[in-house]
């Protein structure tokens, strides 16, 4: 039977912090220290355990709810390592898409046109490209976004 990851790993909810409780190994002495890594590439937290590598924030949530989530996990407010139980809620892709923070000089879903300079106002949802108008500045295109977001992605809308 495999071990259970909950009898050697404790998650506090209110901090997002894991603490080994005990060595899942003879060989080493883990107990009271931080399991894991961060991975250079991702910035997510890994913890390896029984063979197998879990992303912290799957694990906070199984650890939590007493189940594996449905399909992926998302960061509220974006940070990747705040994996306290209040940051973290269970979307699909494309509410996890809707969540990501896209950074330009003019906002998420705007773009500025070369053509004409007027600001153009456009989002994606579930593979359907919206195009919200051209708008004279990018704060107006940006409200459009922000209208078009909150509409279609209600609580993921990254604003």
């Amino acid at each position: 039977m495999a071990k259970d990851i909950r009898e050697f790993i404790s998650y506090d909810p209110e901090t997002g912090e894991f603490l080994w409780k005990k060595s899942p190994n003879r060989n080493h002495k883990l107990e009271g220290k931080v399991p894991g890594t961060l991975h250079k590439k991702s910035g997510y937290r890994t913890i390896f355990f029984d063979g197998k590598r879990y992303l912290a924030h799957r694990l906070a949530f199984y650890i939590f709810y007493g189940r594996w989530p449905d399909e992926l996990i998302d960061h509220i407010n974006h940070k990747k390592t705040d994996n306290r139980i209040c940051n973290l809620r269970e979307c699909d892709s494309y509410q996890n898409s809707a969540n990501r923070r896209v950074l330009n000089a003019f906002g998420k879903g705007v773009t500025r046109m070369k053509s004409s300079g007027l600001f153009r106002a456009q989002i994606m949802c579930r593979g359907k490209r919206y195009v919200l108008g051209d708008h004279k500045t990018p704060e107006a295109a940006k409200a459009a976004y922000d209208s078009a977001a909150i509409r279609l992605f209600g609580e993921f809308a990254s604003l």
